[in-house]
């Protein structure tokens, strides 16, 4: 059975509203004299699986002994970049710190693996 893009979507935006985080994305600049770009998206950040378990929404796997996270961005924002830092706001209110380590771009949505910054 195939499911539609307009399906696709509209079940990113919901996985995106049972959980809103607000995220912001800092973006360094190629020298020292570059300014850091940054643009802000609502998303949902979900601990990664472990390695070795399966699953098909999961872009890459974090190596052993790491926790990976795992953020689901609208396809409509701009576009995450490895390497980009991330400052997101729980739905609790709580701010945490990622380092972008891997970003895909699919039709629906945008997924980046992060790790969080301590």
């Amino acid at each position: 059975m195939k499911i539609n893009l307009a399906v696709r979507r509209r079940d990113t935006a919901r996985k995106i509203a049972a959980s809103p985080w607000e995220c912001t994305v800092y973006r360094r600049g190629r020298t020292r004299e570059d300014a850091v770009v940054s643009f802000s998206f609502t998303g949902t950040i979900v601990p990664m699986r472990s390695p070795g378990d399966v699953s098909t929404s999961i872009v890459a796997q974090p190596p052993a002994g790491m926790q990976g996270w795992l953020c689901v961005a609208p396809y409509d924002a701009d576009v995450i970049k490895g390497q980009d830092e991330m400052e997101a706001v729980s739905p609790g209110g709580i701010t945490h710190y990622y380092i972008v380590i891997y970003s895909a771009q699919y039709d629906q949505e945008q997924q980046a693996v992060m790790y969080e910054r301590q």
